[in-house]
């Protein structure tokens, strides 16, 4: 049983990583170019980001002590921040501004309670096959990170026909004035802004 208690922050950890240099810390948002060794992999995310114009292919969400919860093919995990870390893809980290301590537990008990949902599969063909519709109780990547800012009532973009990419994340997050980019890794950051 998961108690919500477990996810009050004890101090607001920064995590020192690897190119990080500013820090990575609890419900920062993270955007890659992850492509990983597997082929089919590769493909789908590069459909990913041709089909939605974007930088980026995957998000994922910070939880506590390094870890990251994300959808990835085979449902909802929690990793380490080393997967990023290690990997040479581009990375890049934005904070909410303000974020108090209790919404910061709500976000955290929503996101480590969805570990082991499913991947939703007809989600992400959604964005080449728009008659799709996503399923219930099952996230793809960006949808994860979406929904939960959503349950605090912190809207990052219109979802377009219901769907929201991890372009739509970005752009949406780089043009708030409530996020900034608080950290990145292996990415020339001036092309981005």
């Amino acid at each position: 049983m998961i108690n919500i208690l477990d996810f009050i922050p004890k101090k607001d950890n920064y995590f020192l990583k690897g190119n990080f240099k500013n820090g990575v810390r609890s419900c920062d948002i993270g955007l890659t170019r992850y492509y990983g060794n597997n082929p089919l992999s590769e493909f789908v995310k590069n459909k990913i980001q041709s089909v939605t114009g974007g930088i980026f292919n995957h998000a994922f969400f910070v939880g506590k002590e390094a870890d990251i919860i994300e959808a990835e093919a085979n449902g909802i995990k929690k990793n380490k921040l080393e997967k990023y870390v290690k990997n040479e893809d581009g990375v890049l980290i934005f904070r909410l501004k303000h974020l108090p301590d209790n919404l910061k537990s709500m976000m955290l008990s929503f996101a480590y309670a969805q570990i082991g949902k499913k991947y939703d599969y007809k989600g992400l063909l959604s964005f080449v096959l728009p008659f799709l519709r996503q399923e219930e109780n099952s996230y793809y990547c960006s949808e994860f990170v979406w929904d939960i800012y959503n349950i605090i009532g912190i809207k990052i973009c219109e979802k377009k026909d219901g769907r929201v990419s991890p372009a739509d994340l970005f752009y949406a997050l780089k043009n708030s004035n409530k996020f900034f980019i608080a950290d990145y890794k292996n990415l020339d950051i001036n092309r981005i802004i």
